[in-house]
């Protein structure tokens, strides 16, 4: 899948690749599984093990929490978001439920293919596990504020 600049742009700004360059972005990227998600469709269920992390190329998606009536919005996500990824760094669950708002196409990496990048020592690999753990830092202090809102409603 041959990638536009503006995606890739997309993928610098929201998909945790601030630092590296075009190419570098193209590189980790031609790695990925391409995958349509249909809208209403869940990508990531809560307590689902986190075997794989996606780069939205086309879409929108929602993360909740359950909440005691219904699900809490938590995160909205679009083109060139990096989804999925915090359960994966911590080889856990998914600890939100990921839904596709629209139909979606994403760039898919799983675990396997991550590990043979890292049995290869691919520097490339190792800057995005560590933009993956400092961008996790980020969307936990997100879901935490999240979880507070819930519990006070239930009060």
């Amino acid at each position: 899948m041959s990638l536009s600049d503006g995606i890739i742009k997309e993928i610098k700004t929201y998909g945790l690749m601030y630092d590296f360059t075009p190419d570098e972005c193209r590189t980790v990227l031609a790695g990925c599984s391409r995958r349509l998600v249909p809208r209403d469709e869940v990508l990531f269920a809560r307590g689902q093990i986190a075997d794989e992390v996606a780069w939205i190329i086309h879409g929108r998606a929602r993360a909740t929490l359950p909440g005691p009536h219904g699900d809490i919005d938590v995160m909205e996500f679009g083109p060139g978001s990096l989804v999925g990824f915090i359960g994966f760094i911590a080889q856990d669950q998914h600890q939100l439920k990921t839904r596709a708002t629209e139909d979606l196409t994403l760039l898919v990496l799983d675990r396997s293919d991550f590990a043979k990048a890292n049995a290869r020592r691919d520097p490339l690999f190792a800057r995005l596990m560590m933009a993956m753990s400092l961008g996790a830092l980020d969307r936990v202090n997100i879901i935490q504020r999240a979880a507070l809102t819930r519990t006070s409603r239930q009060e």
